[in-house]
């Protein structure tokens, strides 16, 4: 078997991985992806649909074989343009399934709450703010153009080279007079986000509200 030959047979057979990347790509919010990421990534996603069709084909109503191993290592196999093109339609599936689990960041949430990692699956922490399970009612501040914004955040950039806010049911108030301004059904916001800070009114305190103030801290270790 010449190499171009078997090059056109790998090429075909992982066909199903790289649609599973192509979706996940578009649904998902991450950095840009690298080519190795994207070959390595595919590869996994191509396996993973494959393997999803070998589970298939053992049941025992099915009567279809799974021909992925031997045409991939076999000198002489034909390529199974049938069982390409499901393993195809199940690669939308696999790629669409894992984007509903990696937009949830479920395995992030349930590492943190064991403490295993910090990380919280992102791209920055702008979206992890916005992103999050925090009641997306939010106070924002513009100091530099003494606004004040309250209302609920609808969408948001995932870039940090464009940096946008669109929040709905909004009241604009003077920020250093708290006056209010005006109010609209909706407001988008393309400040750049080093000028906002985000308060967050409906996120309940935890106990640590109730310690003493730091100074009376400080004293107390000085005093012992």
């Amino acid at each position: 078997m010449e190499l171009s030959e078997y090059t056109f047979r790998i090429i075909l057979l992982l066909i199903p991985g790289f649609i599973s990347f192509v979706i996940a790509d578009a649904l998902t919010s991450h950095p840009e992806t690298k080519l190795h990421r994207v070959l390595i990534e595919s590869l996994l996603f191509g396996f993973s649909s494959y393997f999803v069709y070998f589970l298939y084909t053992e049941l025992p109503f099915v009567n279809s074989t799974f021909s992925f191993l031997d045409t991939l290592t076999t000198k002489n196999a034909t390529l199974d343009f049938a069982e390409i093109l499901k393993v195809s339609g199940i690669s939308i599936l696999v790629g669409i399934a894992f984007s509903f689990f990696s937009n949830r960041k479920w395995l992030y949430k349930l590492t943190r709450k064991f403490r295993i990692t910090g990380k919280h699956g992102y791209v920055d922490l702008w979206s992890y703010v916005i992103d999050s399970d925090f009641p997306n009612w939010v106070i924002i501040r513009d100091t530099e153009n003494d606004l004040m914004y309250e209302g609920r955040v609808e969408g948001f950039s995932d870039s940090t080279e464009i940096d946008e806010l669109f929040i709905r049911d909004v009241l604009v108030y003077k920020n250093s007079s708290a006056k209010l301004l005006y109010s609209t059904p909706a407001l988008y916001i393309p400040t750049k986000r080093e000028s906002l800070t985000i308060e967050f009114p409906l996120l309940k305190f935890t106990n640590a509200i109730d310690r003493p103030p730091l100074e009376e801290k400080e004293k107390n270790n000085n005093g012992n």
